[in-house]
């Protein structure tokens, strides 16, 4: 829709993320390094500093290498299509294992993908709800084996095949190189259902597997986290995300909180499953109360289990009034989604969004310095962030969370670009940081320092 709507003398950049867009850029550009290069391990582009590849990002690479000239937007959001069945049919099975009616089923997938949030007021927590999810691929791939293999382990008994459970350890592993962090609430919600069935037979089977799957993951993270500290993208190690109140729970989950309340007061039973599902929620919950610069990212595929408990706790109201089931699954609880669908419409008619669109000089620009053999690039934030997707080169500061040190550069560039260095000082800020490309817009134009070293 963006392709079709960009005028005539814009330049579309290939999606319309309402959020984040500089992740969207840098998974981009991971598929253009890999187009270039034919590398799987990924360099950071979004520093001047010489860095080691890693294997990060290896989803887009790999695209990238098996696809070498297709266009980049069209490889993302084709992988977000390829891979969003991958992630239905997760959910899907999983639900089908706690809930064997098939309309209550549907009922529950349809609120896992699309529900959440009073409206838009809740646009700035993606993070509660699937919303986001759908748009990363890697994020989708990472999720999907999370929750098989955290659900698979409720499945596990002493008849079991060796193979089932070597699946389940090496799902788990790759989903935790995604995400390392969550290692602390498989641990967590995972031992609460050996204590759940202490008293069946398969409590041996069950300790054995849960402390064989933790130190086979533990090994394999502490060796990838120790060479990912000494790569490139260390600063991801180092960035503090917004913590997590009350009010923004109860505005991201929205309607499906009272529900699930009423839900309780309906049906009060709860069996083994329910209980367990009751742990997982606020295992989450609790973690993400606690001052880790990641805590907020445990709420990723929360909803799941949120979801998934009400629609089991609201089964007979739904045999009773599914009129009012629907108008709650399918219109009051997914508004933020209805909301943001319509936003990232709308946005696609705001042609002065630099995110989005960009001028057919700049454009031109661009594509001189692809041609360029010299590296290292320095332009603006907005436009550094789009320069390794779009050329393939370095940019001293592109991405406020993966470039190192990008408050102090941020600082350094605007200091720059406000002509408050004198021309020995620009001249050493240059080539102490190996910058050969400097990109100056219309209304920097004026502020040009002396071409002895630019």
């Amino acid at each position: 829709y963006g392709w079709i709507k960009t005028s005539p003398d814009k330049f579309f950049s290939g999606h319309v993320s309402w959020f984040d867009p500089w992740d969207i850029n840098n998974y981009l550009a991971a598929i253009r390094w890999g187009q270039n290069t034919k590398h799987f391990l990924y360099e950071n582009l979004f520093t001047t500093e010489i860095t080691k590849p890693f294997p990060i990002y290896f989803i887009y690479t790999l695209t990238g290498i098996v696809l070498p000239s297709v266009n980049l937007a069209l490889l993302y959001h084709g992988l977000s299509m390829i891979t969003g069945p991958f992630l239905l049919w997760i959910i899907f099975r999983n639900i089908l294992y706690f809930i064997s009616n098939r309309t209550t089923a549907f009922f529950t997938l349809f609120l896992v993908c699309f529900g959440g949030g009073f409206g838009g007021l809740d646009i700035s927590m993606t993070g509660l709800t699937f919303t986001g999810i759908w748009q990363k691929p890697h994020e989708i791939i990472a999720l999907g084996l999370f929750l098989e293999s955290l659900i698979g382990f409720t499945r596990l008994n002493n008849k079991t095949s060796v193979y089932k459970r070597w699946l389940l350890r090496v799902t788990l592993v790759i989903s935790l190189i995604l995400y390392p962090f969550k290692i602390i609430n498989y641990a967590i919600i995972t031992g609460s259902w050996i204590l759940l069935s202490w008293r069946t037979s398969d409590r041996v089977t069950l300790i054995k597997e849960w402390l064989v799957s933790l130190v086979f993951s533990a090994i394999i993270l502490f060796s990838y986290t120790n060479k990912f500290s000494q790569s490139g993208f260390f600063s991801l190690l180092l960035n503090r995300y917004e913590a997590v109140n009350f009010i923004d729970v109860l505005i991201g989950y929205g309607f499906i909180i009272p529900l699930l309340i009423i839900g309780f007061i309906i049906n009060p039973r709860i069996n083994k499953l329910q209980q367990w599902l009751i742990v997982w929620i606020t295992t989450t919950l609790i973690l993400t109360a606690f001052p880790f610069g990641w805590s907020r990212l445990y709420l990723s595929g929360l909803f799941f289990p949120l979801s998934l408990l009400t629609l089991i706790k609201l089964e007979i109201l739904m045999k009773q009034q599914r009129l009012i089931m629907v108008i709650f699954v399918f219109i009051l609880i997914p508004l933020s989604t209805y909301f943001i669908f319509y936003q990232r419409i709308n946005a696609v008619n705001q042609t002065d969004n630099s995110w989005m669109y960009m001028s057919k000089k700049k454009q031109l620009g661009l594509k001189f310095i692809e041609t360029q053999k010299a590296d290292g690039v320095l332009a603006n934030y907005i436009l550094s962030n789009q320069v390794p997707k779009l050329t393939g080169k370095h940019v001293y500061l592109g991405h406020l969370i993966q470039t190192p040190k990008a408050e102090e550069k941020y600082e350094k560039l605007m200091r720059f670009y406000q002509k408050e260095m004198n021309d020995n000082e620009a001249c050493m800020f240059l080539r102490g940081n190996k910058i050969n490309i400097i990109v100056f817009e219309d209304s920097e134009i004026q502020k040009k320092y002396s071409q002895s070293c630019l």
